[in-house]
């Protein structure tokens, strides 16, 4: 057991002189990226960037009165880490020496091998990760609120769990967790769902939710929200019909009103499940191939309820784009935001009202920005390739954007302040 105090940054970018010494290439191909970097005087050691990616929900998780964290390390080892809320000092377990090495340490080297952790209303913790198109791998604290005794649980979700990618947790506002994840490969995939009962602590399936191996493809979920307010369940996708990022095409949406047993348009029409490509709304029609559209990304409520993304563009034969794309009445509105000056796939959250795109500046910054102003601020340093993710909960509770940006074995908590 060890204990490591986390730096707090609030907004203000540290100057310090430092090179980059390489080209990035990160067109999101699904979290692939090549990066370099040189650690100058006053610059911290690179973050693994399996700790920053835009998918990632969440690796951070709040309680009322408690603080959770999961990262990789430099050399690849898990970790988990808890904190009161309120206090600086985190309590650090290494979950690479879990008997019996349930998540596999040290994780694989693919940037898809991000982890999640959770905690659910008997405060009993949750981990899954390192897990790309495998096995699940997935660890369970064997009393509420430890994190230094784990229990094996890849076994107790029901359901195709031998080709696991994207795992995530997500919670209803009474406390009633969600485990969500794409069964299958990319261009073969489908996003299915089990929930775990507060009475028995067993995991139930929901089954597919939305489709696509039955047509060879695959939807990319982007964050999945929920309306703190109503319980509301909202998705939003790609679809994939290949590996190959340039077959990402159409953006789709479902939400559902009831923790996730009947689904419907954003004009109520129910949806029949598993949702599919044919029967899902359609948010923005492109070509099969070569709209440049790329998966992955935020998706946040307003204070209406009303769903934000911003999509980012990169098409082979045209400038890279942003695009916010929103309802509004009973249509979906879009438009370019040219303002942003970020680099790779956005996240966002809405924070007293104001849209906010959060990512990197690609020159070693985390940056945040007003969609609807420009205005923007640095936030703190970033390897270079680096995506933003933030804490869920913390913002549904406490109206607080915080990011983790952890260095090896140490958590280095990072408070957002606006712009």
């Amino acid at each position: 057991m060890t204990s490591s105090k986390s730096v707090t940054t609030t907004g203000r970018w540290r100057s310090g002189w430092w090179l980059i010494v390489a080209l990035v290439a990160s067109v999101a191909l699904g979290g692939v990226a090549v990066w370099l970097n040189h650690d100058g005087p006053d610059r911290p050691a690179p973050a693994d960037l399996h700790n920053g990616q835009v998918f990632i929900q969440d690796n951070l998780w709040s309680t009322a009165t408690e603080q959770y964290a999961v990262w990789v390390g430099r050399d690849g080892t898990p970790y988990a880490g808890r904190r009161d809320r309120g206090d600086d000092d985190w309590d650090v377990a290494d979950l690479g020496s879990v008997a019996g090495n349930p998540l596999g340490a040290p994780t694989a080297a693919d940037l898809h091998n991000v982890y999640a952790i959770a905690v659910d209303t008997d405060g009993v913790v949750h981990v899954v990760g390192n897990t790309h198109g495998g096995p699940l791998r997935y660890i369970r604290s064997a009393a509420p609120g430890d994190i230094h005794d784990w229990v094996d649980a890849s076994s107790s979700i029901p359901g195709p769990v031998d080709q696991v990618t994207y795992p995530r947790f997500v919670a209803l506002p009474d406390g009633t967790l969600q485990f969500w994840y794409r069964a299958g490969g990319s261009g073969n995939g489908d996003l299915t769902l089990a929930v775990l009962d507060a009475q028995s602590g067993e995991w139930r399936s929901n089954g597919v939710i939305v489709e696509g191996r039955s047509a060879d493809e695959s939807p990319y979920p982007h964050h999945i929200a929920v309306d703190p307010r109503t319980g509301t369940i909202h998705l939003l996708f790609e679809w994939r019909s290949e590996g190959d990022v340039s077959t990402t095409n159409d953006v789709g949406y479902v939400q559902s009103s009831d923790g996730g047993a009947t689904w419907q348009r954003s004009d109520g029409a129910t949806v029949a499940l598993p949702v599919t490509h044919d029967s899902a709304e359609v948010v923005i029609d492109t070509e099969p191939t070569g709209s440049g559209l790329v998966n992955d990304g935020g998706l946040a409520l307003d204070d209406a309820g009303r769903p934000h993304a911003v999509l980012l563009f990169a098409p082979p034969d045209g400038p890279v784009r942003y695009e916010h794309v929103w309802r509004e009445g009973s249509a979906w509105r879009r438009e370019v935001v040219a303002s942003l000056g970020l680099v790779g796939r956005p996240a966002v959250a809405v924070v007293e009202g104001r849209l906010l795109a959060l990512g990197s500046d690609g020159a070693g910054g985390l940056a945040v920005v007003d969609v609807a102003s420009g205005d923007r601020r640095q936030v703190t340093d970033v390897p270079v390739g680096w995506e933003a993710c933030y804490d869920s909960r913390a913002l549904a509770l406490f109206g607080e954007l915080e990011t983790l940006v952890p260095d090896g074995a140490s958590p280095r908590l990072v408070t957002i302040e606006l712009p």
